[in-house]
């Protein structure tokens, strides 16, 4: 077990830990914080109409981004190793990246948002998958699975 702390991941860790924050503060702010972190006017309309499909949107995204954060503090040795961690982490870190560098994939699915939208949360999500990347090299040993007894003989 490595003795230094695995800053990469911490750091994307925290970065999972204020998107989910981000996410869960729209179910509390609604529509204004919805149109201020760059959603569409349709999502913006349905928050300000009470609609529950921008508070189950939010919702999703923030408990499994928060779920990525723990899975990423566990992979930095800041809590118990947990199940499948470096297939989680493998996932996670590859959702980050996809979405950093692929936004031109979703930008045509999604037109209503607006382009400063699409470049500020795919810098932000680049940035997060580098950092998950950096700390998953550095954690790989770390995380192999146990071996079975089974696969002893």
């Amino acid at each position: 077990m490595e003795s230094r702390p695995n800053l990469p991941l911490i750091a994307g860790a925290l970065l999972s830990v204020a998107a989910a924050t981000v996410h869960a503060a729209c179910l509390t702010y609604g529509a204004p914080l919805y149109r201020m972190l760059g959603a569409g006017d349709d999502m913006v309309r349905m928050a300000g109409r009470g609609e529950m499909l921008p508070a189950a949107v939010s919702l999703t995204l923030a408990a499994g981004i928060a779920a990525a954060a723990v899975y990423a503090f566990s992979g930095a040795g800041m809590l118990r190793r947990l199940p499948f961690a470096r297939t989680v982490l493998c996932l996670v870190t590859a959702v980050y990246l996809f979405r950093g560098i692929g936004f031109g994939v979703f930008v045509p699915l999604f037109p209503e948002n607006p382009f400063g939208f699409w470049m500020w949360s795919s810098a932000f999500s680049l940035l997060a998958g580098l950092l998950h990347y950096a700390g998953l090299r550095r954690a790989w040993a770390d995380l192999e699975p146990p071996r079975s007894d089974l696969l002893a003989y």
